[in-house]
C-alpha cells in the first residue's frame, strides 16, 4: 500500500496504537505497529499483550472486544518490547492514535 500521500514530507515514520484492559495505563492488551518507509509500508506488527494489573473492564471489553481469554498465553510488555523497541527507537518519526497516552 502505497502513503506517499499522507504528507508529502513525511514519508517515513512508525504508527503505534495501543489497547488497554482497564483504566490503568500498564494495562495494554494490545499492540498494532506499522513501519512506513519512502511512502510504502515495509513492516506490521501486531500482538496480544498480558496487561498488568490483568483484569478486564466490561466497558473496555465492549469497544474492543481483547478479553482474559483472548490474552491468556500473551507475552508480557517487556518480551513485546525485545521484538519492537529497536524499530520505535530508530523510528524518525512516531504516529499515534493517542500520542500522549500511546
Amino acid at each position: 500500500m502505497d502513503v506517499s500521500s499522507v504528507d508529502g514530507k513525511m514519508r517515513t515514520f512508525t504508527a503505534i496504537d495501543f489497547e488497554t484492559a482497564n483504566y490503568e495505563k500498564t494495562s495494554a492488551c494490545q499492540l498494532g505497529l506499522v513501519v512506513v518507509e519512502n511512502g510504502i509500508i515495509v513492516k506490521e506488527y501486531s500482538t496480544f499483550i498480558k496487561p498488568v494489573p490483568n483484569y478486564f473492564i466490561e466497558r473496555f471489553i465492549a469497544i474492543h472486544g481483547i478479553n482474559g481469554a483472548s490474552v491468556r498465553s500473551a507475552p508480557a510488555f517487556d518480551e513485546v518490547w525485545n521484538e519492537i523497541g529497536e524499530v520505535i527507537i530508530h523510528s524518525p518519526f512516531i504516529a499515534a492514535h493517542n500520542a500522549p497516552f500511546d
